[in-house]
């Protein structure tokens, strides 16, 4: 096995549960959820953990989504700290309907 392939395995798991968010990854990429348990560290160092429901990465179309809470509005200044921390980990994600670009390698 290659584990380089577009729907390769590279992990055993395609998910898990990181500081109460749920992580998953569609085809169990190494760095996609590399880049998720940065995240959910992040968030959780800042406290806002509670507020992040999910993180999804979806490898064929290489962004990742979040689930908050369902009253968290993703433009209020707890929403603003949560998607820094997105910024500083996650390389290409939606956030309140906008593709951002994050984290360079």
């Amino acid at each position: 096995m290659t584990y380089f392939n577009e729907k390769d395995s590279q992990i055993s798991v395609d998910s898990l549960q990181a500081f109460g968010i749920d992580l998953s990854t569609r085809y169990a990429r190494a760095g996609e959820m590399a880049e998720m348990l940065e995240f959910a560290e992040l968030v959780a160092e800042q406290g806002h953990h509670p507020m992040v429901t999910s993180a999804f990465y979806d490898s064929k179309a290489y962004i990742c989504t979040f689930g908050l809470v369902e009253d968290l509005d993703p433009l209020s200044d707890t929403g603003e700290a949560i998607k820094q921390c997105a910024i500083k980990a996650i390389s290409q994600f939606e956030w309140d309907g906008t593709v951002y670009h994050g984290r360079q390698d």
